[in-house]
Order: structure tokens, then sequence, then C-alpha cells
């Protein structure tokens, strides 16, 4: 069951929350903090009510690099002044109300970027910790270029490395079940050789469909952040997808 709940109304031309926690309702203006609104009330944690989720993150944010307590502190007076202990603020209220855990991460940001983390109900810090650092996510506007083109640009730092690259490239796409050789050839004959490697064709052309049950364009649609680093989409697909 969830501690919080918000309700939104229009009263006097004032937009209102209906904001219920643990079972107590408080009427607020939307811009006032629910820890501002927590302080009034005379309410404040109780280490009683942790729950093994919030245990499992609160250890999993403290031993990481992206919440800096000092910097939470002065970003968010209302915190600082309820004395509270802000990370455990930041796990149960803070990242709800937007608040970012350090300044390189922005809970904003991700949760509007990514609506599988905001349908998930699942913190943003936690699903990046866990997942969207492996799969490449982006943490706040200015995260460019994206994780998978700093590696791509790793890999292709010295050419010597390219072909060999390119070949374990095309060996994954090749092994791929989405990747449909007859399908492929048919398709694009008129802008394939005989002596084309269709799977090498494909990593080159990376808008055309690799098979008729993947779509190129769609995915790039749906996953910004791989079209913007130019990475063939089956390939991310197969690798973090």
């Amino acid at each position: 069951m969830k501690i919080w709940q918000k309700i939104y109304f229009e009263k006097d031309g004032v937009r209102i929350k209906k904001y219920k926690f643990c079972g107590i309702t408080v009427l607020r203006e939307e811009k006032a903090s629910i820890t501002k609104t927590l302080n009034i009330l005379g309410l404040k944690f109780s280490k009683k009510i942790h729950s093994k989720k919030s245990l499992s993150d609160y250890q999993l944010f403290k031993s990481s690099e992206y919440f800096d307590k000092k910097w939470y502190l002065q970003q968010y007076p209302d915190v600082a002044g309820a004395h509270i202990d802000p990370l455990e603020h930041y796990i149960k209220i803070g990242w709800r109300e937007g608040y970012k855990p350090c300044k390189k991460f922005d809970t904003q940001f991700y949760l509007q970027k990514y609506p599988d983390v905001v349908r998930d109900d699942i913190n943003p810090l936690r699903h990046y910790i866990l997942y969207g650092k492996k799969e490449g996510r982006l943490i706040n506007p200015d995260d460019r270029p994206s994780y998978m083109r700093k590696v791509w640009r790793k890999l292709f730092k010295h050419r010597k490395s390219r072909p060999f690259v390119e070949q374990h490239q095309a060996q994954i796409v090749a092994a791929s079940k989405f990747f449909d050789p007859e399908w492929y050839e048919h398709t694009y004959k008129n802008s394939i050789t005989a002596e084309s490697n269709l799977a090498a064709n494909y990593l080159r052309n990376y808008t055309r469909d690799p098979g008729p049950e993947f779509s190129s364009k769609e995915y790039l649609l749906i996953n910004p952040d791989v079209a913007a680093s130019k990475m063939n989409p089956l390939l991310h697909y197969e690798q973090w997808g």
C-alpha cells in the first residue's frame, strides 16, 4: 500500500493538492512541499515504518556516487529544517516531489524521459543504478553523448580494431532471431551485391528493417538516445535492449 496519495482540484482559483499520508488527509497549495506540510503537522519519520524496499534503497544509495547528502541539504532547506535523514527523505518523499539526489542526477528528467519507470512505480535512482546505467540511459538533459556512444568511441579509437569490431557486430546481428537473411536480401535486392555480407550490410544501413518482425525506425523513435548515438538498433537490442 502506498504511504502517500495526491488528488488535484481547484478552489477559489488556486490549484490544491488533497494529500494523504499514512491515513492523514491534508489540503495544501500545489507548490507547497510535502516536507513542509509534515513539519506543520508535527509529523516526523519513524524508523519503525521502514519497509524492506526502503532499507534496500537506503543501502544501495548510500554506497553509490549518486546521493550527495551535503548538496541535498543545501538545495532543499525544508529538509534541513525538518532535522531528518536526507537520504531517508529522498527515498520516501523526495523523489516523488522531483527532488534531485545529487547535482548530476535529474529525477524529473529521468521520469519524463522513461515512462516505463513511472509505470513500474520504482524510485528512478534505484532503476538507474540497477538497470539504467547498463542500458545507457541518460540522467540529465546535458548527459551527452550517451553511455553507448562513449563505449563505441573508445572501440573505434584505433582504426586497426575497427574491422574486428565490425565483424563481431555482424556476428551478433546474424545470430539474432529478428534477422531474416532471405527476407532482407529479397526486400533490398536492388542495393545488395551477390558478394555482400547481409548482416554487415544491415549494420551499415541501420534504418532498414532486418526482418518482418523488427522495425528499425520504430525502435529508434522509441529510443532517441540510440538514434543520437547512430548505433544499429538491432545490435543495441541484442546487447542492451
